[in-house]
């Protein structure tokens, strides 16, 4: 059994996080902001470590928090995360980034390339995708200053079941709610496989070099009438294709490809939009 320290235990992730751990008879620490402990506190979160083998870093900030705030917040508080876990002797840290960090997602910009993979350039340019960024950037060099093993999952719009619900009852409303205003490429993850891969990056082997960042999403897309090579054509028209024959195999096979997270967590999503 081990001990982990779970950042933002109290959110919509974190909640199912904990109760994973617990089903695979590990132990968890939880540290949240609705219990009055804020991870730009470098002392508590020191003190929530002691012991901790492992750490799962869910806590963030998002809009509406201003500029200001996602910064501190994501930047400079998952920094004494890292810190923090350096200094109490944790083995491995896992962070949540997200897929903003390409600065492709909620209208930033249009990808370079269909399917986005990890290889797929990251220049984004709002407060939320640059705070993960730099975040994944702050753990790497974490690797080579304090010897941790850090890994950084990627992942597109969380959704639960009643989240499905709400989308599909949107589209019936207005077909055009898929792409417009805000297209996510038919990208998207059930919250208990997220749980799952955060617990999966938690023990797996180490990643080479003790570093990776991974993209995890389901392997389907989400949407109700469109493959995703005609999801692709239609909204981004533009946008060179590079799938392959998978594709024509299995037409609804995603856009946001998590191969390197099946590879590295030895975890695959077992939740699909049909």
């Amino acid at each position: 059994m081990s001990r982990v320290l779970v950042t933002g235990n109290a959110g919509f992730i974190g909640q199912r996080v904990v109760a994973e751990l617990a089903l695979k008879g590990h132990q968890s620490v939880g540290f949240d902001l609705a219990n009055n402990q804020d991870i730009r506190d470098f002392g508590a979160v020191r003190s929530a470590a002691a012991g901790c083998g492992e750490v799962i870093h869910l806590a963030a900030a998002d809009i509406p928090a201003n500029h200001a705030r996602i910064v501190e917040t994501n930047v400079s508080g998952s920094d004494n995360v890292i810190g923090a876990a350096a200094q109490a002797g944790v083995r491995r840290v896992v962070l949540m980034s997200s897929a903003e960090a390409f600065g492709v997602f909620m209208g930033e910009a249009v990808p370079a390339y269909f399917p986005i993979d990890q290889f797929h350039p990251a220049n984004p340019k709002e407060p939320y995708g640059q705070s993960k960024l730099a975040m994944e950037r702050n753990g790497q060099r974490a690797v080579a200053e304090f010897g941790l093993e850090v890994i950084c999952l990627r992942p597109p719009g969380v959704c639960d079941d009643s989240t499905r619900k709400w989308i599909r009852s949107e589209r019936q409303k207005r077909p055009e709610f898929e792409w417009d205003p805000i297209w996510e490429y038919g990208a998207w993850i059930h919250v208990e496989d997220l749980a799952q891969a955060c617990v999966a990056a938690c023990f797996c082997e180490a990643p080479d070099a003790g570093f990776a960042s991974v993209l995890v999403a389901a392997t389907d897309n989400n949407s109700d009438e469109y493959s995703s090579r005609e999801l692709a054509q239609k909204v981004h028209p533009e946008v060179p294709w590079r799938g392959g024959r998978e594709y024509q195999e299995d037409p609804r096979l995603t856009l946001y490809r998590p191969d390197s997270a099946t590879d590295l967590l030895g975890w695959s999503p077992s939740k699909c939009w049909r």
